[in-house]
């Protein structure tokens, strides 16, 4: 004897619960697309810095070594996108100056300043 039942058993998702979890995914998916590329332009940012202010460091360390250094350069290849500028004021100390050395990497700028004897 056959047996026939009126029962519906749908197995699966409807098309709108499918398209509910995808628009749920494809904002997760952005938000976290955004975060990695806003952090990675930050790192990249704070590298830039972190170079510029060591060869400020030692820029500074020759000029308190007596090397004759010029006063607006590039410095040497792998940094070659990096310049310096040396300027000099005056205090109201007698003997004694301020040299200020500031380093240019694109929009980044590093100043750097130190007291020395004439």
């Amino acid at each position: 004897m056959l047996k026939f039942t009126t029962e519906n058993k749908s197995v699966g998702f409807t098309l709108l619960e499918v398209l509910i979890a995808l628009s749920i995914i494809s904002v997760l998916l952005t938000t976290i697309i955004y975060t990695v590329n806003h952090h990675l332009s930050i790192l990249e940012r704070h590298k830039t810095i972190t170079i510029a202010t060591m060869l400020a460091k030692e820029k500074l360390n020759d000029l308190l070594n007596d090397k004759n250094i010029s006063t607006k350069e590039s410095f040497p290849p792998p940094f070659a996108n990096y310049y310096y500028e040396i300027k000099e004021y005056d205090t109201t100390f007698t003997g004694v100056v301020i040299k200020e050395l500031r380093v240019n990497a694109g929009k980044e700028v590093v100043v750097l300043k130190a007291f020395y004897k004439k």
